[in-house]
């Protein structure tokens, strides 16, 4: 499989030629053999467009990583706020069969900060390492 820079990906099949031979009674349509000749064509010049692996931009790289750790940051920020919000409903409820509802949200919520937690913690350390690196990169 070929990949290019492009949305669209143009694959060519090539049949094994015994194999053309033994359907070469089966006639095709004019249209379908220009057509099959133009994405032939077409093929060829998106190969010539194929580019070789590039180095990885060590600042592009840093800074989708800050930005990936901020929207967690952002994340858990929401979720510790509806986690407040939750212990507050938890605690004016007078209602068993509603409590039983915001006691398993709060369960479900408390567990979601604590993922982020840890997620967010992963990525401080990639970033530290990440800017680590770069530096030693430019000694």
């Amino acid at each position: 499989m070929i990949v290019t820079a492009a949305r669209q990906v143009d694959l060519t099949v090539h049949q094994n030629p015994l194999r053309e031979r033994s359907c070469s009674n089966i006639m095709s349509s004019p249209s379908l053999q220009t057509r099959h000749s133009m994405q032939h064509h077409k093929s060829h010049q998106s190969r010539d467009t194929i580019t070789a692996p590039q180095p990885v931009d060590h600042e592009k790289l840093r800074l989708l990583e800050y930005q990936r750790a901020h929207t967690l940051k952002l994340m858990l920020e929401k979720e510790q706020t509806y986690v407040e919000s939750l212990r507050s409903k938890l605690a004016r409820c007078t209602t068993p069969n509603i409590e039983s509802k915001i006691q398993q949200d709060l369960v479900g919520a408390e567990k979601r900060v604590h993922k982020l937690q840890m997620e967010l913690e992963q990525e401080v350390i990639i970033n530290f390492n990440l800017s680590v690196f770069s530096k030693l990169l430019q000694l």
